[in-house]
This record gives C-alpha cells, structure tokens and sequence, in this order.
C-alpha cells in the first residue's frame, strides 16, 4: 500500500514544511492539555499562491463540513475520504472544496486547496482514521462536526502517518526521478517522530527535486593566454566557450555560481562567495 501512497501536496511545485506533529501537546480552550490528532504541512516560505491538495489514496468521499467554533477555530473546511481497506484520511482547514460526498476519487486527484479557515495560519491539517473512526464519522449528519471525540480519548480513532507522509512524498520524488532518468532513496529511518526529524528527511527530498529540474550549467574550467588573460571557459566539464558567449550565458541565467563584473572598463566573471570551489575563478 505504502508504494501507492500519493503526496498530498506537489512539494516540487509548492514547497512545505511539517509545522506539526502527531501528538503534540497543545492546550485546551479550557487550560489543559491536549493531543494533536493529526500533523500539519505549511508552505515554506510562506505565501498565498493557490495549492492543490491532492488525495493520498483511492477512495470515496463520505463526508465534508465545515467546523468552525465560538472561539473561531475548529477544522474549518474539511472532506473525509475513505479508503479501500476502511480506513481514511481527514483534510482541514481547505480554502474551498472541490469534491461531493459520494466521488469516487483517484490517488492525487485534487479534493481542494490549502486555506486557513478554522485556523491561525495557513496549513494543511491531515488525519489518517481507523475503520472505527470512519463507521462513527459515516453515522454523524452534521456537516458542522466531524463525527469524533477529541482529547486524548480521540487519539484511538487516529493513527500517526508521519512516515506514511514521508513515504508519500519520497514516491513523488521517485516519479521525478524515474522521469529524469536518476536514482533516488533517502532515508526514511523515523522511529522516534519529531518535526526536526522531519525537517532533515524532507530537506533531502525537497533538495533532490530542485536538483532534478535545476537546468543550469556549471563553470568547470578556464583558460588562459600567454598573458595570463582568461580566453576561455569550460562548461560543465565538455564544451569550452568564448569568454563573451558564457558572460552572455550568465546574463541569461543559465550558468551557476557566478556574476558579471565591471572594472575598468573590462567586463568579466567572478565567483559568488558562497559557491563551490569548483566554480572557483582565481
């Protein structure tokens, strides 16, 4: 099953973050403390450009609502989706809803878009629900509740899918890969969940995909004349170019690492400080 999991956000397209963990403790309108029953994925950086959230599974839509409280906060726009094994999947907090109770819906179709509704920021709040959880939801009419108790109590009908998250996006990158012809296959070893932990494997997994669509050449090599003047460069170790074809190539974005200076009249390459050596021009 893990390999047909689908990313519930294209991070190639709109880079997240795990803001949220499972389980993690928050308080309570009351004072107390309360478990967090799902794991929230927030747009890094942050911005109000339109993201699709996507199906992870197969499945049915059984139920949407909104559920919003005295206080302001709740799910705000949520679905429920349930799978072929009778687990599912809680979306929250959607700007708008795109599907209707009864769809049949495929692995990575779009179900809505992120949002803030019930919340304090934009993010998408995800729970997986046990087949238990699902029979309770189906049994609640309210389009202004879910259907589930909170607290810790709640966490029965609720599963952790940190690494099913993961996994997730790690086939989304694997779909890339394939795609571009490369290999991929970070590590996925979560045993003891934490957002850092998180952080660190989808920073991998966000850095790959940015390395599969980055189409930039590379300044590998230089030449020079009797001189000592620089008569050409090398790009990415093949082809040597005329010092004003690749100046031309930088103006058009399409090499790394280096800028266009002027000094006395003499336009030239230089190096970033912050790049490789390999693009190192002294």
């Amino acid at each position: 099953m893990t390999n047909d999991l689908k990313a519930p956000i294209d991070i190639k397209k709109n880079p997240i973050r795990f803001s949220s963990e499972y389980a993690e403790p928050r308080k309570s309108k009351k004072g107390g403390i309360v478990p967090h029953h799902g794991i929230d994925l927030a747009p890094e950086p942050r911005t109000d450009v339109p993201i699709d959230i996507l199906s992870m599974q197969n499945g049915t839509v059984i139920k949407k609502g909104c559920q919003i409280g005295s206080d302001g906060k709740g799910y705000g726009n949520f679905v429920v989706v349930q799978n072929a094994d009778g687990t599912g999947y809680l979306y929250a907090h959607l700007n708008s809803v795109s599907v209707s109770v009864g769809d049949s819906i495929g692995a990575g179709d779009a179900i809505g878009d992120m949002g803030d509704t019930g919340s304090y920021a934009r993010h998408l709040h995800i729970e997986k629900i046990t087949s238990q959880g699902i029979t309770a939801i189906r049994k609640d009419n309210s389009t202004h509740s879910i259907g589930l108790g909170g607290g810790t109590e709640g966490l029965k009908y609720r599963i952790d899918i940190t690494q099913e998250l993961l996994t997730s996006f790690k086939n989304l990158a694997s779909d890339y890969a394939r795609r571009f012809g490369k290999e991929f296959d970070p590590p996925l070893d979560m045993d003891a969940h934490t957002v850092q932990q998180t952080k660190v494997v989808m920073d991998i997994i966000k850095k790959f995909l940015r390395s599969l669509f980055d189409t930039k050449s590379n300044l590998t090599g230089i030449q020079k004349d009797n001189q000592k003047k620089t008569v050409m460069y090398q790009i990415d170790g093949k082809e040597w170019v005329a010092v004003a074809t690749a100046i031309q190539m930088v103006k058009d974005g399409k090499l790394n690492g280096v800028i266009v200076n002027n000094s006395k009249g003499t336009t030239f390459l230089r190096t970033r400080p912050d790049m490789t050596v390999v693009n190192n021009l002294v």
